[in-house]
């Protein structure tokens, strides 16, 4: 289904710390007992690029290491980080202890100045959660969409912001544990989750790439994962040849996430969930894929560009089953943007100006809307200039923006660069999908079904 857990209620639940940190953690309202309290403390400061963070996280102590790459700078002497809930125990740089401050919900920690990467290892305590802010040992998985990286480790929760990743799991006994040991590419910290349990793999194949296509489900839900995710290996060789080269490693495929409730999934890559309710339905893996293309792949410039996440990747979705055979999606679309046109607590603008670096989970924007006005503004304009052609677009702004952050403004652009024959019409299109809040009178026909080239 459309629904997003980042609807859910944020609701957040404390454990007890198998460490403790010690006293000679700095805090604003607690000084420095080491006497090695610098001049200043250190300032907040988010221009310094993350460029690789190296995690290992024991699920049953709690404690964990992040080690932290930065890009070098000789005008900035700290560097800050968000940390949520997490307990810093000590933090250290090249040569020792390291000058930390927190800051309420995020961390300001010294950096040595100079043109050099640098890498810190900062050990810290996490917490459990019961509501998808996090590690949630009672489902077995994590989640950190949209902003909640800083309950698993001290990260950089906007979106635009992407480093590598590696990742190490201790403290799983003898389940099976699904993580990417490596992300080779640049991804928001968001995309990065865990999933452990009584998980079984089916081998799907292998795409034309070589990217090997799996699936994990939980005992006795073989059926219904294969009723979703039997044809993942023509849906995904149809991403990368159509759009481009997958970014994030040689191993992808669909986890089964305990989630209940009427969810669809999450852009977990290279190994994304899909809620257990919603097994059976191909459209939900095919979406969630996708998101390796755009949301991931290219990732979003601010929240109010959840369009070129949400909206894109669901076109992708609904373009791939129907180029493959494998149902007709746009009947489900038309239903959908109904409901939205009709119902003026969910309608909202899809593409609201502005580039706010917070998220607001009661926003009208968290919502079905970019899914659905995004995907049914792409439908339009394939009927306009020719689905192939839509597809070249797609895959020219790809190549030009993919392991970079990039707004819709910038997809809009390309759109009407390569088809400029066609501008006026592409800004009717524009105004009407994506910048007005009120839906086409007859948005229900045009979006349940092809009526161009």
């Amino acid at each position: 289904m459309l629904t997003s857990l980042a609807l859910s209620p944020l609701l957040q639940i404390s454990c007890s710390r198998s460490v403790e940190p010690p006293a000679a953690v700095l805090t604003e309202t607690t000084p420095d007992p080491t006497g090695t309290t610098p001049a200043g403390p250190p300032e907040t400061d988010w221009e310094r690029d993350v460029l690789h963070t190296q995690l290992e996280l024991d699920l049953l102590s709690h404690l964990a290491t992040a080690r932290i790459t930065f890009e070098g700078s000789t005008s900035s002497s700290s560097t800050s980080l968000d940390v949520y809930d997490l307990d810093i125990i000590d933090v250290t740089g090249p040569d020792g202890p390291l000058s930390h401050l927190r800051r309420s919900d995020h961390l300001d920690l010294e950096l040595p100045s100079g043109s050099d990467p640098v890498t810190v290892d900062i050990r810290y305590n996490f917490d459990n959660q019961i509501s998808f802010v996090g590690w949630m040992p009672e489902l077995g998985v994590s989640y950190l969409f949209p902003d909640h990286c800083g309950h698993l480790f001290p990260c950089r929760p906007d979106p635009s912001e992407g480093s590598t990743f590696s990742m190490s799991l201790r403290g799983v006994g003898d389940q099976i544990a699904i993580y990417p040991e490596e992300i080779p590419a640049e991804a928001p910290s968001y995309m990065l989750a865990m999933a452990v349990g009584d998980y079984e793999q089916i081998k799907l194949g292998t795409t034309t790439a070589g990217t090997s296509v799996n699936a994990w489900h939980l005992p006795g839900s073989r059926t219904r994962m294969l009723a979703g995710a039997s044809h993942m290996v023509e849906i995904f060789d149809f991403y990368e040849q159509t759009y481009g080269p997958y970014l994030f490693g040689d191993e992808v495929g669909t986890v089964e996430a305990p989630w209940g409730g009427n969810y669809g999934g999450a852009e977990h890559h290279p190994y994304w969930h899909v809620s257990d309710t919603a097994l059976s339905e191909p459209g939900n893996h095919a979406k969630e894929a996708a998101h390796g293309w755009f949301g991931n792949g290219v990732r979003l410039g601010c929240w109010e560009d959840l369009v070129l996440s949400d909206g894109v990747a669901s076109y992708l979705a609904a373009h791939a089953v129907e180029e493959l055979g494998l149902y007709d999606p746009w009947p489900l679309y038309g239903d959908w943007i109904a409901d939205i046109c009709s119902d003026p607590d969910s309608n909202t603008v899809a593409m609201p100006s502005g580039c706010s670096g917070a998220v607001n989970p009661d926003a009208p924007l968290w919502s079905a809307v970019p899914h659905v006005k995004g995907t049914c503004f792409l439908e339009d304009v394939g009927d306009l200039i020719g689905i192939e052609q839509l597809d070249q677009t797609l895959a020219a702004f790809y190549e030009e923006y993919r392991g970079r952050p990039a707004q819709v403004d910038h997809l809009l652009l390309v759109l009407k660069d390569l088809n400029r024959d066609h501008t006026d019409a592409l800004d009717l299109l524009i105004e009407e999908w994506l910048t007005t809040e009120a839906c086409p009178t007859d948005a229900m026909e045009r979006c349940s079904g092809h009526a161009g080239p």
